[in-house]
């Protein structure tokens, strides 16, 4: 997933991450504006659950691997990106992610794996 930062806005403010129960799959790429140079950025990332802790990740320009805590269930999590120096600090609005479920019939149904499994062939 790719997010854009202007005018301390992500966009787009919010993105589909995956299906309840993926993880390791999704990474966050995030792009500044001229605003945010000289900044070293995090961002916090709010689990569904609102008695969970918010997870810190520091963002070096490189992709960062959306925490597994985000896709526990269906709905929308959130998140802000902070950039700090020694002279100020940026926070920016806050951005949402989505995670949808998927019907068990549909996975039941469309999965080669599945499908293998109920025919008796086994996964090898």
């Amino acid at each position: 997933m790719k997010i854009q930062i202007t005018n301390n806005s992500p966009i787009p403010a919010v993105h589909i991450i995956g299906c309840v129960g993926s993880f390791g799959n999704e990474y966050m790429e995030i792009c500044f504006d001229e605003e945010w140079k000289d900044l070293k950025k995090h961002v916090v990332f709010y689990p569904h659950n609102e008695m969970a802790s918010p997870i810190l990740l520091k963002y070096k320009q490189k992709p960062i691997r959306i925490p597994d805590e985000m896709f526990l269930q269906e709905g929308l999590c959130r998140y802000v990106v902070i950039g700090e120096s020694k002279k100020r600090r940026l926070i920016s609005r806050t951005g949402f992610m989505s995670t949808i479920s998927v019907p068990e019939t549909y996975i039941l149904e469309k999965s080669p794996a599945i499908s293998k499994i109920k025919k008796g062939g086994g996964l090898k």
